[in-house]
Parts: C-alpha cells; sequence; structure tokens
C-alpha cells in the first residue's frame, strides 16, 4: 500500500475507533468499512466492524424495546427483549426490563379479562380477578372503575334475592296466620284471622286447586 493510503487508513481507523468507543455504532460501522476498503486486512478493523454490527442490532431490539414500553404495547416489548437476551443476556438493563415487562403484560392480561367478565355480568369473577391484580401490584390502576361496578351490581343482586326471599315467606305465612313474623306486628289483625280459617298455604295455590281459573272465579263472585 502507498503512504498515503496508509495515512488515510489511520485516520478512518482513529475516527472509527472513536465512534466505536462512543457508541456510534452507524458511524463507526460506516468507518470500519471505509478502512477495510482502503486497507483490506487493516489491524483489527473487520473484527472491530463485526462487533460494531452486532452492537447495533442490540442497540436497536432495545430501542424497539424502550418504545413498546412507553405505548405500553407488552407483548411486543417482551418478544424485542426476549431477542436481545437470545443475544447477549446481560445487555445493559434488559434482563431487569424483561422481568419488568413480563410482569406488566400479565397485569395487563388480567384487566383486560376483568373487562371482559364484566360484560359477561360475571361480577364475582371480576372482583376475584381484581384480588389477584392487587396481590401482584397494589397500587395497579383500576382505570374503568371495575370493582366499584362489581359490587354495586353484586349488592342490588343481593338485595333483589332478599326481597325475593321475603316475599317467598309472606306467600307462606299469609295463610298460615304468620305474616306478622314476617312484615311485623300491624298485621297480627290478619293472622288471627287467618288462623281462625284454618287456611294453610298460599292463596294462589289454593285457587289453582279450585279450578284453573280459581282466582278470577273468586274475584267475580265477590264483586257479583
Amino acid at each position: 500500500p502507498s503512504a498515503e493510503d496508509e495515512a488515510r487508513a489511520q485516520r478512518l481507523y482513529a475516527d472509527a475507533l472513536g465512534a466505536f468507543w462512543l457508541e456510534d455504532w452507524e458511524r463507526a460501522i460506516r468507518s470500519f468499512r471505509q478502512v477495510l476498503e482502503t486497507r483490506s486486512g487493516y489491524r483489527d478493523a473487520a473484527a472491530r466492524l463485526a462487533e460494531a454490527e452486532r452492537q447495533a442490532r442490540l442497540s436497536a431490539l432495545y430501542a424497539e424495546a424502550q418504545a413498546a414500553r412507553q405505548t405500553e404495547d407488552w407483548p411486543r416489548a417482551e418478544r424485542a427483549l426476549n431477542d436481545l437476551a437470545a443475544q447477549q443476556p446481560d445487555y445493559r438493563d434488559a434482563p431487569a426490563l424483561l422481568a419488568e415487562t413480563r410482569r406488566r403484560g400479565q397485569l395487563a392480561s388480567l384487566y383486560a379479562e376483568a373487562r371482559q367478565l364484566r360484560e359477561a355480568e360475571q361480577w364475582q369473577a371480576v372482583l376475584n380477578v381484581l384480588a389477584r391484580i392487587h396481590t401482584l401490584a397494589p397500587d395497579y390502576p383500576d382505570t374503568q372503575g371495575l370493582e366499584g361496578a362489581a359490587r354495586e351490581a353484586l349488592a342490588r343482586r343481593e338485595r333483589e334475592e332478599q326481597l325475593d326471599g321475603l316475599y317467598t315467606r309472606a306467600q307462606l305465612a299469609l295463610g298460615e296466620g304468620r305474616l306478622a313474623e314476617v312484615l311485623g306486628p300491624e298485621y297480627v289483625p290478619r293472622d288471627r284471622f287467618a288462623r281462625l280459617l284454618a287456611f294453610r298455604g298460599t292463596w294462589d295455590a289454593a285457587f289453582t286447586r279450585y279450578h284453573p281459573e280459581g282466582r278470577a272465579i273468586c274475584e267475580s263472585f265477590a264483586l257479583g
């Protein structure tokens, strides 16, 4: 090689080496390639070029993972970090990022399941999923108010069941002279009357046993 080529290769190598240690991988790759074009086999330029290209790929994966994390695209972030770990397991803080990304992805998936259960009105299941989330991350935000909606719906269902039960008990107690036990002391006179008649069971059942249209027949008779 000529002295001019040697000097050019030396300058390019110095520029490439500086870019290498500054982690400016694009410039390092470009400069090492120019070194090798000027002088094939110059010092360790080929090895440095290969390492700069590898580091550029790792840096791109890291940047992709960070961008995906910013938009909470956890599956994409996990894929990038898995690829990064496969090539260099100890790259920067990638191991910690991968663990945190997996945790955040799991939480997001659980919350999506809770939303789906809300649409199906599976309220207790919603609360169970949220309890699991809070075990993993006590401060995880319930952005759509799922817990409040579930508790309100369950309380409403419980009230309805209580009213249904009260109605059934009242129906049974009506003919047995025990209505006051269900609805209060103001029904004592009605209980006395029912016991005087010694009626047992419910009026609806009694009417039906008399005739399928028993209630209508008796009401018509009472109205004349």
